[in-house]
């Protein structure tokens, strides 16, 4: 008889952290008994440490991958490639369920979700550590403008994907340093709207890239939109214009106006491909 497919392959990527990753997994561990199907991929990127020793004392990975990467996304990349739940969930050593009964409850969302058609669901999320410690983070709702141009913080681990979605759409880019995380909700974001629940699932450890390299962040934004919304002439400079805009006004003003205007340039073909790319596997 085959095996009924999981419900939720969580994807949990780390390198030389095994206090992180033995966090990371107990957390995961209070979540099963009411959480139903779960797998859980843990993907190492040659550590050096005893994190591999970690993960492979602990009775909670299915599969433990412990090979060089190129990077965070393309080892995200070889966990989603391996794995078969029916949604994909994305989580660092370190960031953890933010209640014993998180998951249970967004297993219910997912179902909810599917029910609707929809391919990503995004829950509520908290900083972990640091000065921003317990601070919520307001990724819920998503408004896909203010995700395109930076103005609404997104937290890849408060969200799940349909795996064949993320098929579809390519997976994780590597080209894109360390924000591809927000270029892969970008096209999802493009391709339809997700599921959502504002309650706290996540606790997000702080103090990744995103925050050593902020200085970074505007321009590397910039040029996923000019990717992955095609944007040319008079549009690119329009974004240019927005994005300037957004600097000035982001200091504690409504910037909605702001938005409006940066849906007038984005050319209504891109959401269609995005959408296309996703019905082509359906």
């Amino acid at each position: 008889m085959k095996t009924p497919s999981p419900d939720v392959s969580i994807v949990v990527a780390v390198r030389n952290d095994a206090a992180a990753l033995d966090a990371t997994l107990r957390s995961i561990e209070r979540q099963r008994p009411a959480a139903g199907s779960v797998e859980v991929v843990v993907v190492d990127g040659a550590s050096t440490d005893g994190t591999v020793a970690v993960a492979e004392r602990s009775a909670v990975p299915d599969l433990v991958i412990s090979e060089p990467d190129d990077g965070i996304y393309d080892a995200m990349n070889k966990g989603a490639a391996r794995a078969s739940g029916t949604w994909l969930h994305f989580l660092n050593a370190g960031d953890l369920f933010a209640s014993d009964d998180a998951l249970a409850r967004v297993l219910r969302g997912l179902a909810q979700t599917d029910a609707a058609g929809r391919d990503w669901f995004v829950a509520g999320a908290a900083y972990v550590g640091g000065k921003v410690d317990g601070q919520v983070i307001a990724n819920v709702p998503h408004r896909r403008w203010a995700h395109a141009h930076g103005l609404q913080p997104h937290c890849h681990q408060a969200t799940w994907f349909r795996r064949t979605a993320f098929q579809a759409l390519g997976g994780h880019s590597l080209e894109h340093s360390f924000v591809g995380d927000f270029d892969l909700i970008l096209r999802f974001g493009l391709a339809g709207a997700p599921g959502q629940d504002r309650r706290v699932a996540i606790s997000y450890l702080e103090g990744g890239l995103s925050a050593q390299r902020a200085a970074e962040v505007p321009r590397l934004l910039r040029e996923v939109r000019r990717e992955r919304l095609g944007l040319t002439g008079a549009a690119r400079l329009g974004d240019d214009a927005i994005d300037l805009g957004v600097r000035v006004l982001t200091r504690g003003r409504r910037i909605g106006w702001w938005l409006r205007a940066a849906a007038l340039y984005v050319p209504k073909r891109v959401g269609r491909r995005a959408r296309a790319s996703l019905a082509g596997q359906s």
